[in-house]
């Protein structure tokens, strides 16, 4: 087990699956999204420590809409911070890079932070919410750890690239090439976490000094540990993550009550 001696870091918010839609008042699962994703960000916002960054880990937009992604731009205007964003499967990718790319929202595929580097892998397949991790994309985040070998990595995804034993989203509706993830991961002992959407609930494990988080949905959340699908009952919710500048990892998830 690594020993740290922590000093100066970094908070962030994540913020995944809102599944927003141009129309305020339409629900999936029973769940009004836009009003749930409203109310989470009233949640963080009241927080006494607030974040240095957001991070939105995809399926921002159900529909797939300019004007879904318009009004996550109007949303995100009551944060002082900026926000970085990656797709998932229910994206529509040409017009969420189009639409989220003003001063204070950014589509790029990485930050730098202090004594961070943080790679935002796109897993999307047109057409599919399967995740693929492309030989493009490899070849982008490796080439960014080995250009800052002297930051510490955390790398960013929409689909899980762990087994979630949801056994109807394991089947065909998750990253299809983990085997890439875990080679990046052990390839480089400077790459401390992994993060992801798309699971619709929380989920946190270190495996050999690297730690595996899932983020919750800020609107309905899935059961694990299940065959078929089925809703949990635990409130929407969103993972405050800090970064620490000798690259330990804290994070806890907030849920509305």
């Amino acid at each position: 087990m690594v020993a740290y001696d922590k000093k100066g870091h970094c908070r962030i918010w994540q913020f995944s699956d809102m599944h927003l839609f141009a129309d305020g008042s339409q629900e999936l699962y029973g769940v009004n999204c836009n009003d749930s994703f409203q109310r989470v960000l009233t949640k963080a916002l009241s927080l006494s420590e607030q974040a240095d960054f957001c991070l939105l880990t995809g399926d921002l937009a159900q529909d797939e809409t300019e004007a879904a992604y318009q009004r996550l731009l109007g949303y995100l205007d009551r944060l002082a911070m900026r926000s970085y964003c990656l797709p998932g499967n229910h994206d529509a990718d040409e017009v969420m890079r189009r639409v989220l790319s003003t001063d204070k929202v950014s589509c790029n595929g990485y930050v730098l932070y202090g004594r961070w580097l943080l790679i935002l892998l796109d897993t999307t397949i047109s057409g599919s919410n399967a995740g693929h991790l492309s030989e493009a994309e490899f070849r982008r985040a490796d080439g960014l750890v080995k250009k800052h070998a002297d930051k510490h990595v955390l790398l960013v995804m929409h689909h899980p690239p762990l087994v979630t034993k949801m056994a109807w989203l394991d089947n065909g509706v998750t990253l299809d090439n983990p085997e890439c993830v875990h080679h990046l991961v052990a390839g480089y002992s400077n790459i401390r976490g992994v993060v992801w959407g798309h699971v619709h609930h929380e989920f946190q494990e270190t495996r050999d000094d690297v730690l595996w988080l899932a983020c919750p949905s800020t609107m309905a959340q899935f059961k694990p540990n299940v065959v078929e699908f089925e809703l949990d009952d635990f409130m929407p919710g969103f993972r405050c993550i800090e970064l620490w500048d000798d690259g330990a990892i804290e994070t806890h998830v907030i849920r509305l009550v």
